[in-house]
């Protein structure tokens, strides 16, 4: 991603703000072949932080690293949901594979990287408050049943919502 960015914008890197081109995600997505929604994800932390200063930040790459782990929930909410689903077609989702503890205990671990991350992102902070919810979702998770999954979906995105507001207070 990083290096379709640098073709494209060699002459503003090269000569100075005069040249910047606009650029949306599409022509990222069509150089590297990847989606616009990975390019999205992939930019709005470590790659905006990089254009910007020239270096990698581990404080930032961890920042966004959280709303990464709280979208792998989301994930692994819905590949539960729809394991029986999956597996009469034929996906090959983690779940379906290893079965449904197996996609728990990923959950957990993913829950559990939270508050490393905003620890390593922000030290001993608000953020990582989002670690409460978070267990609170997994505890959940392995009780659901049915549509009941919807409506942890929903939570998933919230606890997202928090993290980033907890991120603002913080700032």
């Amino acid at each position: 991603v990083t290096e379709a960015i640098i073709q494209r914008q060699h002459d503003f890197l090269e000569k100075g703000v005069n040249y910047l081109k606009p650029m949306i995600l599409k022509d990222i997505a069509d150089d590297t072949g990847l989606s616009e929604s990975t390019i999205s994800r992939v930019i709005a932390s470590s790659g905006t932080y990089y254009l910007q200063t020239g270096g990698f930040s581990w404080e930032v790459f961890c920042a966004g690293a959280v709303c990464g782990l709280i979208s792998m929930c989301v994930l692994l909410i819905n590949n539960l949901r729809d394991m029986d689903d999956d597996r009469r077609v034929g996906k090959r989702t983690l779940p379906v594979r290893f079965g449904k503890k197996a996609g728990e205990g990923l959950m957990l671990a993913v829950v559990l990287l939270m508050p490393v991350m905003a620890y390593l992102a922000f030290g001993l902070n608000l953020p990582m408050l989002v670690f409460v919810p978070g267990l609170c979702l997994f505890a959940a998770v392995t009780k659901a049943k049915g549509a009941t999954f919807n409506k942890l979906l929903m939570c998933a995105g919230l606890i997202n919502v928090l993290y980033v507001l907890l991120v603002a207070v913080r700032l």
